[in-house]
């Protein structure tokens, strides 16, 4: 199965739209009194591996996630395969050649320090 270039892109969205909700949903916990940080993120975690599962299934094509926020990981995991030809499942470990795919991430990162004051253009 080849995968055309805008199911890629649609990927890379749906995967950065995933991230930024579930950064979004962190402080759920927080409302309900007990322990509001790990409840939050245990919950962040959750949501995203049931949207996750469902994004990429065993025998397809697959993505290694993983999730900081504030330095600690909330979430690690892999899904799909990495070769459908060889058969071989996905790991979080795996290293991923990515060319110039960070460049988006950065000029975000950039921007949004631009809005909030803390950097100047």
């Amino acid at each position: 199965m080849k995968v055309s270039g805008s199911w890629n892109k649609l990927l890379m969205f749906t995967l950065v739209s995933l991230v930024a909700a579930a950064v979004q949903i962190l402080p759920v916990g927080a409302e309900d009194g007990a322990a509001p940080e790990q409840e939050g993120a245990e919950s962040a975690s959750r949501q995203m591996d049931v949207l996750l599962s469902r994004l990429f299934r065993d025998d397809e094509p697959g993505a290694a996630i993983i999730v900081c926020v504030d330095g600690r990981t909330i979430f690690r995991r892999a899904y799909g395969l990495a070769s459908m030809e060889l058969n071989v499942r996905m790991a979080p470990e795996m290293v991923f050649k990515i060319a110039s795919v960070t460049k988006q991430f950065t000029a975000v990162a950039v921007m949004r320090l631009v809005e909030e004051g803390r950097l100047s253009l």
